[in-house]
């Protein structure tokens, strides 16, 4: 049996009561259109607009039992134009990284924490921090959350300017704690769908100019 519902604004699917060979199915089907399991609470986490290829595959041979409102599936697939706080207050974990965050000078000791914080529990934010901020860490930072801890994001897509693909591409490497590389890769002339259903990147980095 196959449990859907809604949780951190993603579709959380539960597999319950199936023998090895009907679990193995949807494991794979799960695996294919893109879910991610989390080890703690043993569900898996996928994009909203994949609800309905994930259901009409598994009723081919098992039981699924739907608990999300049609109307919420809409909300979400239109997206959220204002800055919206999460309801309940989200903390930094920051095992999810290979640094701690560094002090700043006073009296804002705390700016990168803060940011960190910010930028897990709201939608949408934006940092005006100058040169040698750590703007790349905080950006490490939230995306090992949105990605790996509260599973609200399927891909983080990065823009920077040319010089800055390389850069980023190694600070995320560097800044998020046991990041293979093949989660990570480069939009450009050269590979031009980074967002294919094949590939298993997390993160894309391009720059303006290939975005355009």
């Amino acid at each position: 049996m196959l449990r859907l519902k809604l949780k951190n604004n993603m579709i959380c699917a539960s597999l319950e009561k199936s023998s090895h060979t009907v679990f193995q199915k949807e494991v794979n089907i799960l695996r294919n259109l893109r879910f991610r399991f989390d080890t703690s609470t043993h569900e898996w986490f996928g994009h909203p607009s994949k609800k309905d290829e994930l259901k009409e595959r598994v009723e081919e041979f098992d039981e699924v039992i739907d608990l999300i409102n049609d109307r919420e599936l809409l909300l979400l697939s239109e997206g959220t134009p204002e800055q919206k706080c999460e309801p309940e207050r989200r903390l930094p974990d920051y095992s999810l990284l290979n640094y701690e965050p560094i002090e700043g000078k006073s009296p804002h000791e705390n700016f990168q924490k803060l940011a960190i914080t910010k930028g897990i529990n709201y939608n949408r934010y934006c940092f005006f921090y100058g040169m040698g901020s750590g703007k790349s860490y905080i950006l490490a930072a939230i995306i090992a959350h949105r990605l790996y801890k509260y599973h609200d994001c399927e891909k983080a897509l990065i823009i920077t300017t040319n010089i800055g693909v390389m850069n980023l591409v190694h600070e995320m490497k560097k800044f998020i704690k046991d990041l293979p590389d093949n989660k990570i890769v480069i939009a450009d002339k050269d590979y031009r769908n980074p967002f294919d259903e094949d590939n298993d990147a997390d993160i894309v980095v391009t720059s303006y100019n290939s975005f355009r």
